[in-house]
């Protein structure tokens, strides 16, 4: 079976978990419980059950998922070998050397290094959270983004999937997948174009005899320069003390421009050409390993990101409670009365009697009620919020992660008692379970329409309903 990517996972995970919701739900359960059999989904992680789930659901090589996985790899391709056409380039650049003058240690560094030190700081800065709205600003630069483009111009059956996610709108558990997968991306980039320009300068010291010098129009004493570059030598200088430039070569190498000569002496001239060690380790230390360093740590945030996507999609809670519960049928010969019966043993009508529950209240689909009315069944609201209605499903989601961040003893949920069971309210009462934990008490609260009270065939309505949950920390109770 072929090894999917997180992303490739997520993105058909989403497109199934679409299809899910126009299917039947008895025959989701059937299906799912088989693939939770299979899986064994109880020696699982939720991560690897749900990636097992959409694998054993993929249909042929070129879904959705398959396709923008082909298209970032496509990608990372073509950004390697730009980086390192580009970065071969530039060394040729910097380090041209036709004889009449060396090439200049100082404008080397800067080009070469410095500026790749001053992007990785900006970088480190705008990833922190600082300055987003800049960071998004600038990303049109972001040389993943420009290949991009370039590509999707070239490639006009670029899958939708990839352009979905790499547009601006698209979120995913709240944040933009597009800047980590952006700022990931180039990565890739920068890393090969410091390749590109090791490469280039190894070839340019074993063809020719590179001579470098450093001459400022700034008045910079030998002895300043000298520290200056002990200081950039410190990481290698005990363990490669022949890449620290001493005090006698930076004096021989000074130049100006003005004289005819650097320096008149052969053996002076052999000199200049030792700099290139030097300059290698200022690449390698300062340039490739930490852009190396970079590619693992926003790497290893986007996978975490993706991950919790997988985790956080709307219905996953679901998917795990069908494949890890027992098959439960509505469809039997026996009757309604003798089916609620039998789920009696799953839901309860009250709960344990003790002390007040503190509950975090969720108010479905514009029911409302009372503080004094909770408290006079024992639940000690602790927060509101409301759910379903005319709220979308995305709204909805959002209030189950807000109410699993603060981890409550319980959650009480209220709705109209006159109205039928909803397949909503069925998922969202599994979503909070999923997200909230097994601990977690939660409690359907009936609301009876104006002065009358909850009927025994409307309780016993919600108790089939959400006997097929077989939640023994799941209670229904009228108000």
């Amino acid at each position: 079976m072929p090894k999917h990517s997180l992303l490739a996972d997520l993105v058909d995970l989403q497109t199934q978990l679409r299809l899910d919701q126009q299917a039947d739900r008895e025959q989701l359960k059937k299906r799912d419980r088989q693939i939770g059999i299979d899986l064994k989904v109880g020696t699982r992680s939720n991560l690897s059950a749900m990636r097992g789930w959409i694998n054993a659901l993929r249909s042929g090589k070129s879904t959705p998922g398959v396709k923008a996985q082909r298209s970032i790899t496509t990608l990372i391709v073509t950004l390697w070998i730009a980086g390192l056409v580009s970065g071969w380039a530039l060394a040729q650049t910097v380090l041209a050397y036709d004889g009449s003058e060396p090439v200049n240690i100082v404008s080397t560094l800067i080009v070469l290094v410095g500026i790749q030190l001053l992007t990785l700081l900006l970088l480190l800065v705008f990833t922190s959270g600082a300055f987003s709205g800049i960071f998004e600003a600038l990303s049109i630069f972001n040389p993943a983004a420009l290949l991009t483009r370039v590509i999707g111009w070239i490639w006009h059956d670029q899958p939708e999937a990839i352009k979905h996610l790499l547009s601006q709108e698209q979120k995913l558990h709240g944040v933009r997948l597009r800047l980590p997968l952006l700022t990931y991306l180039a990565q890739h980039f920068t890393v090969a174009l410091n390749l590109g320009i090791v490469a280039a300068l190894l070839y340019l010291v074993t063809i020719s005899d590179l001579a470098f010098g450093w001459y400022s129009t700034l008045e910079i004493t030998n002895a300043s320069m000298t520290r200056v570059l002990h200081t950039l030598s410190a990481p290698w200088n005990q363990l490669l003390p022949t890449a620290v430039p001493g005090a006698e070569l930076v004096d021989i190498s000074r130049f100006y421009r003005l004289q005819s000569t650097l320096r008149s002496s052969s053996a002076a001239a052999g000199q200049l050409g030792t700099w290139w060690i030097f300059i290698l380790m200022c690449l390698l230390v300062y340039g490739l390993i930490p852009r190396l360093i970079a590619l693992v740590i926003y790497g290893i945030r986007y996978d975490r990101i993706v991950t919790q996507g997988i985790l956080a999609s709307q219905g996953a809670g679901q998917v795990l409670a069908r494949m890890g519960s027992p098959l439960v049928s509505t469809l039997s010969d026996q009757s309604e009365s003798e089916q609620a019966v039998d789920h009696d043993r799953h839901v309860l009508k009250t709960r344990p009697l003790g002390r007040a529950l503190p509950c975090i209240i969720v108010e479905w689909s514009g029911a409302k009620v009372a503080e004094s009315a909770l408290d006079n069944i024992g639940i000690e609201a602790t927060r509101f919020f409301t759910a379903g209605g005319h709220q979308s499903l995305a709204d909805d989601h959002k209030v189950t992660l807000n109410i699993a961040d603060h981890k409550p003893q319980g959650v009480a949920v209220i709705t109209k008692s006159w109205e039928p069971p909803l397949l909503e309210l069925v998922d969202f009462i599994e979503d909070i379970r999923f997200k909230a934990g097994k601990h977690c008490a939660i409690v359907l609260l009936l609301m009876p329409m104006d002065q009358a009270k909850v009927t025994p065939e409307q309780l016993q309505g919600w108790e089939t309903a959400l006997a097929p949950l077989d939640d023994t920390a799941l209670y229904v109770e009228p108000l």
